[in-house]
């Protein structure tokens, strides 16, 4: 275990805050009260690294500049000042680090020039939002890095958020002329498909703002070269965006959570703070800044209670990232002084707990693989969001079991990195090359153990389908084909892997459509596929919507395998995306019983599955994250924002039992709450066991070697 070289002050636990103010030009009062100290001053009250900038700074969605540029339009109500240069020089007061801010939409560049836009197969130039989306392969491109670089030579940002990057399919002639030019034919028409067609389409697209977004840094770091580079990767927003690809080019990787297409934050879902920021760090292995609002319902003027903020913020730290609360200013420039106090009071909270936070090593015990190729495959041929609900499933599953985990990429997949840990968990990983299913091949024959939900290795990277499964031996499987019902059942057959499940439970099996499969060699079922009760006749099956019971006819639906040194376990149904979105509880069990099969979890906890648990090392410590996300209020409906969370209910006597012996020699000397609470602690079995009388939103437990 080594630990990592003195980092850049952006690789270290950073406190930031940004700042936006939506001033359009068409209200009167916009920026009229501006006072860059007024609004710098939480970061100094909180001792914040970083103040990052929205809309209202430098440039916004409209297309207003903020300060006097040679290449955009002043606002309106600027009036010769410049506000971009005056709350810079109010951040660096406080001691942070000043971040510009761009918008690659820009209303007022897609009013003036219709060429530059981008456009639908139909030919329509749609607004979004009342925002235009334009054509990285028009002049715009270099328009943009122009006015950045305007904004670089001038004011030297220490750093840059680069706001909706990706766009959607384009058809503009610019598109068409590049598109021709680089493989001398036309764009594709029609509905996209899983065909060559747009299979390359969907690269060159991708390609296209890989170069965007290339182009952008390079020009910015010839002028700025140690200025920070991050750019928001809405990675639920835009399918559109190969988030890995465009990383490359980020010093610290960004998102907003709650950008999930749904335009609002929901309480039921704060966990997902955490799950965007520690997707981020496995998919970039960068520093990760995770923004969020302090609003009720999108960009509003409402502010969340100061235990939501919390809990949020909580959520981010505990997965091994920094919160980056986005407080909004009013249009005139005023602040909102209510929400700068609640906002000052969860920053404090942060700073008591802040030398613990950051981390220079994580454990590593299970991985979750992560599929680009997979994710559009499964979108294009299924439908949008198939992938997306597999993987955060799997990855829920993860989090509730409690054990250490982290999320790798197919592409940066190696035989060293996967050394690093003892089971790999594939979710819907259906697209699948040679190389990659070797590296598994090879991982599981050392000794690791694999377990695979879904569709597995069936479709090759040029999106056609293998002639046989690339793991099939690992799994100790023959494939049949698919199981054509909507919705079945399973039921265990092995009481020593589910020992909590018994045979007589049936388990639905909603929207799943299962591989059908024969075990060979080893391999022996474990669970079975029940097929629903139906009328046969005339040649066709009849069932009658969700009102089927399950009939007698089974058919194998999961199971075990050694393979050399290393255990597998296959389902052929996903039971992460299952589980994800309706949530059955025997399906956790099951999953868990896959873990146990696979081997003795190194940290295991009597918490409830809403208490996340996080292991990391910072210098010669431990640190053990709990957080909380029990609350206890009632929702109303399910299609607006809900309940805020005012509180969490607090879980006691939590159990913790620690293998350290995967990671150090002796026994720590020392367990202590961050308060310096010390907790006794016993060794047995190889497990140092303790106890944590009360955990109300987030605690940290120390362990001292």
């Amino acid at each position: 275990m080594a630990v990592e070289d003195k980092k850049a002050w952006y690789e270290q636990f950073v406190k930031a805050i940004g700042v936006n103010i939506w001033a359009p030009e068409w209200y009167y009062g916009s920026i009229t009260s501006f006072d860059a100290e007024k609004l710098a001053d939480i970061l100094k009250n909180i001792k914040a690294d970083a103040g990052i900038t929205f809309q209202g700074f430098s440039q916004d969605h409209f297309g207003a500049s903020f300060f006097p540029s040679k290449l955009g339009a002043p606002h309106c109500n600027l009036k010769g000042r410049d506000h971009l240069d005056m709350f810079q020089k109010a951040v660096k007061a406080t001691g942070a680090k000043f971040f510009a801010y761009y918008s690659y939409q820009d209303r007022a560049i897609w009013n003036k020039n219709p060429d530059w836009r981008v456009k639908n197969a139909d030919g329509e130039t749609p607004l979004h939002d009342n925002f235009g989306m334009l054509c990285p392969n028009s002049p715009y491109r270099e328009h943009l890095v122009m006015r950045m670089t305007e904004i670089a030579e001038k004011y030297k940002p220490d750093g840059w958020l680069l706001d909706s990057i990706g766009t959607e399919p384009c058809y503009c002639d610019y598109c068409r002329r590049k598109y021709r030019m680089t493989f001398g034919r036309a764009l594709p028409a029609g509905k996209p498909d899983c065909g060559d067609d747009w299979h390359r389409y969907k690269r060159w697209h991708y390609d296209c703002l890989v170069e965007l977004y290339r182009d952008i840094v390079t020009s910015i770091k010839k002028i700025t070269p140690d200025t920070v580079m991050m750019h928001n990767a809405f990675i639920e927003w835009s399918p559109g965006e190969d988030h890995e690809a465009l990383f490359e080019f980020d010093d610290v990787t960004t998102n907003i959570y709650a950008a999930d297409g749904n335009g609002s934050r929901s309480p039921d879902t704060l966990w997902k703070a955490g799950y965007f920021t520690r997707v981020f760090r496995g998919l970039a292995e960068k520093p990760v800044w995770m923004q969020f609002g302090r609003f009720m319902y999108s960009r509003d003027y409402t502010t969340l209670p100061e235990q939501e903020i919390a809990m949020t913020a909580f959520s981010v730290v505990t997965n091994g990232g920094c919160p980056v609360v986005i407080d909004n200013a009013f249009p005139d420039g005023s602040i909102d002084v209510p929400s700068r106090k609640r906002l000052e009071n969860v920053y404090n909270k942060i700073r008591s707990k802040e030398r613990y936070l950051g981390h220079d090593w994580e454990p590593g015990y299970a991985a979750l693989l992560y599929s680009k190729e997979s994710q559009d495959w499964l979108d294009m041929s299924k439908s949008g969001g198939s992938y997306y609900f597999g993987f955060s499933g799997a990855y829920k599953l993860l989090l509730e079991s409690h054990i250490p985990f982290q999320v790798i990429s197919d592409r940066k997949l190696t035989k060293e990195k996967l050394k690093q840990f003892k089971i790999l968990v594939l979710s819907d990983c259906a697209v699948m090359s040679k190389e990659t299913a070797d590296l598994i091949r090879d991982f599981a024959a050392q000794g690791g153990s694999v377990i695979a939900m879904g569709i597995t290795g069936s479709i090759n990277p040029k999106w056609r389908t293998n002639s046989s499964m690339p793991l099939a031996d690992v799994f100790g499987i023959r494939k049949t084909g698919a199981l054509n019902y909507s919705n079945s059942y399973a039921a265990v057959t092995d009481g020593a892997i589910f020992g909590d499940i018994d045979s007589y439970t049936t388990i639905l099996l909603r929207d799943c459509y299962p591989e059908r499969f024969e075990t060979v060699g080893n391999a022996r079922v474990i669970m079975l596929s029940k097929l629903p009760a139906t009328e046969v006749k005339a040649g066709r099956i009849f069932t009658y919507a969700d009102d089927v019971a399950p009939g007698e006819i089974t058919e194998p639906f999961a199971a075990v395998n050694t393979f050399r040194k290393g255990k597998t376990v296959y389902f052929g149904g996903n039971i992460a995306r299952i589980y994800g979105v309706y949530g059955s509880p025997e399906l956790r069990s099951v999953f868990q019983g896959a873990l146990g099969y696979c081997g003795e979890a190194p940290v295991k906890t009597s918490a409830p599955p809403f208490v996340e648990l996080a292991l990391y090392k910072k210098a010669a410590d431990y640190v053990i994250h709990l957080m909380n996300y029990a609350m206890g209020q009632l929702r109303l409906t399910s299609h607006a924002g809900g309940y805020a969370a005012e509180h969490t209910l607090p879980v006691y006597d939590i159990n913790v039992s620690v293998r350290f012996a995967d990671w150090e020699e002796e026994a720590p000397k020392s367990i202590k709450l961050e308060d310096g609470t010390d907790i006794p602690f016993t060794v047995d079995g190889g497990y140092v066991r303790f106890s944590i009388p009360r955990l109300e939103t987030h605690l940290l437990v120390i362990i001292g070697f």
